[in-house]
C-alpha cells in the first residue's frame, strides 16, 4: 500500500519480475499502462481536472520518477518504485474524499495494469556532482515557478521543496569563492522566497516566517523576505515586529507601493486591536 495526499494506493503482483536494481529518483522507466476500469468516477474527469497525465485510454512510453506534478501521478510513481524490471502488477487507486462533507460519496477507483518494461537509473544521489544538482535544482524550480503561475500552489511547493532539499547535500557554501557556490546561494535563497510565499497563499503564517528567517539570515535586506514576513507578522498581530520588517522595506526602496499600502493597513489593525482591548479591559474592571 503506498500513500499520497488525497489517494491510496495498493499492487497485486501478477507476473514476477527480474532481480535487480528498482527504480530510483531520477531514473528513466519504459512503461505500459492499459486495461483501465474506472468506478464512479471517468478518465475525461481525472484528465480535465489535471489529476493525471499518465491515465489516459493505454500509456505507452517513458516517465521519469520524481517528475510528477500530480497527486495520481505522485502516488503512481511511487508503486512504480516498487516494481521489479519486466514486473507486470495490478494497480489499484483509490481517490480519497478532500473534505468530510464528501465521505458518504461512493469510493471512487481507478485499476489498470502496468508493465515495467525497462529502468535506466541515475546514480545514487550521494554521487551527483555539485553541477548536477544544481542542474536539477534549477529545473525543479522553473516547474514550481510555471505551476505557481497557474494557480496550482501545493504542486509548486512540493517542486521548491525537491529542489531545496537536494541543494542542502551540497558541499559547503560558507565561503562561496566559486561562480557555482554563489549560483547555488543564490538557488538555496530565491527557493526558500518561494517556498514562503507559497506557504502565505495557504495561511502557514508560522512557516511562512520561519522561511523568511532563513532567507534574511543568508541576506539580511532580502525585499521579498523582509515584506513577506511582516505579512506573516501582520496575521498573526504581531504589529511590532511587522513594523518594523516594513520600515526596514521602505528604508531600502522609498518607493515600495505595497510596504507604504502595508503601513497603513497595519496602524488600522493597530488601532482596531487596542480598541478591543481597551474595551475588554474597561468591562473587566466596571
Amino acid at each position: 500500500m503506498v500513500n499520497s495526499r488525497g489517494v491510496l494506493c495498493r499492487k497485486e503482483i501478477i507476473t514476477e519480475g527480474v532481480w535487480g536494481d528498482r527504480p530510483r529518483e531520477g531514473g528513466k522507466c519504459v512503461v505500459i499502462i492499459d486495461d483501465i476500469v474506472t468506478e464512479n468516477v471517468t478518465l475525461d474527469e481525472i484528465q480535465q481536472a489535471a489529476v493525471s497525465v499518465y491515465l489516459g485510454l493505454q500509456f505507452n512510453g517513458s516517465l521519469i520518477i520524481g517528475d510528477s506534478d500530480t497527486d495520481i501521478d505522485r502516488s503512481l510513481e511511487r508503486c512504480i518504485q516498487t516494481m521489479l524490471c519486466m514486473e507486470v502488477s495490478l494497480m489499484i487507486l483509490t481517490l480519497v474524499p478532500e473534505s468530510p462533507n464528501e465521505t458518504s460519496v461512493q469510493a471512487r477507483t481507478v485499476k489498470f495494469k502496468v508493465q515495467l518494461k525497462e529502468i535506466c537509473n541515475e546514480p545514487y544521489i550521494f554521487e551527483w556532482t555539485d553541477s548536477k544538482k544544481y542542474e536539477i535544482s534549477m529545473y525543479h524550480k522553473v516547474r514550481g515557478v510555471e505551476l505557481y503561475k497557474c494557480g496550482r500552489t501545493r504542486d509548486a511547493f512540493l517542486r521548491f521543496s525537491k529542489a531545496l532539499k537536494l541543494l542542502v547535500t551540497v558541499t559547503s557554501l560558507e565561503d562561496s569563492t566559486t561562480a557555482l557556490q554563489r549560483d547555488i546561494m543564490s538557488l538555496r535563497i530565491l527557493l526558500c522566497n518561494n517556498i514562503a510565499s507559497c506557504h502565505l497563499q495557504c495561511k502557514n503564517y508560522a512557516y511562512v516566517i520561519q522561511m523568511c528567517n532563513k532567507v534574511l539570515f543568508l541576506e539580511q535586506n532580502n525585499i521579498k523576505a523582509l515584506f513577506r514576513r511582516a505579512v506573516a507578522y501582520m496575521e498573526t498581530q504581531e504589529f511590532e515586529e511587522a513594523k518594523e520588517d516594513l520600515n526596514r522595506v521602505q528604508e531600502l526602496e522609498p518607493e515600495n507601493a505595497a510596504a507604504r499600502e502595508k503601513q497603513r493597513e497595519l496602524k488600522q489593525q493597530q488601532r482596531k486591536t487596542d480598541a478591543k482591548l481597551a474595551a475588554a479591559m474597561k468591562k473587566m474592571f466596571s
